[in-house]
């Protein structure tokens, strides 16, 4: 892995309503500062750290249609808050079964988008989208 070390601290505000037993929608919007740390990834790449303030929002539905089967919304952006203006998205929908108190099948659907690498200098190794499909089991304890 090319980047070592990454932390992000955000403030921010959270707008919730799950008023309504079948549906419910989350808010989330927040500024914060990010750090990263990249490792050697190759002699001509060598170890960076980028600091940068950057700008979240989350957005994240929940729709029951019927008991116990529900399907989740999830959007997210990060945008970077310097000259080079980066930004992040991740667009994920789950379908989940919940089998018993503890234990539920997930199915989910993830895409994510980065206009640019976290370390710009891995910008010739980097993928733009990124698409997941994942199966699984949860379980709670």
């Amino acid at each position: 892995l090319y980047i070592d070390r990454r932390i992000i601290a955000y403030q921010g505000l959270i707008f919730n309503v799950m008023e309504n037993e079948n549906i419910g929608t989350m808010l989330f919007g927040a500024a914060g500062y990010q750090w990263a740390t990249s490792t050697e990834f190759l002699p001509l790449l060598p170890v960076t750290r980028e600091d940068k303030a950057v700008a979240y929002f989350q957005h994240q539905m929940a729709f029951k249609f019927f008991a116990p089967f529900s399907l989740v919304e999830n959007f997210s952006i990060i945008k970077e808050l310097d000259d080079n203006g980066a930004y992040r998205t991740d667009l994920s929908f789950s379908a989940q079964l919940p089998v018993s108190q503890k234990v539920v099948f997930v199915v989910t659907h993830q895409t994510k988008y980065e206009s640019e690498p976290i370390i710009l200098a891995l910008a010739p190794y980097f993928e733009k989208f990124n698409t997941t499909l994942t199966l699984g089991v949860q379980f709670t304890f």
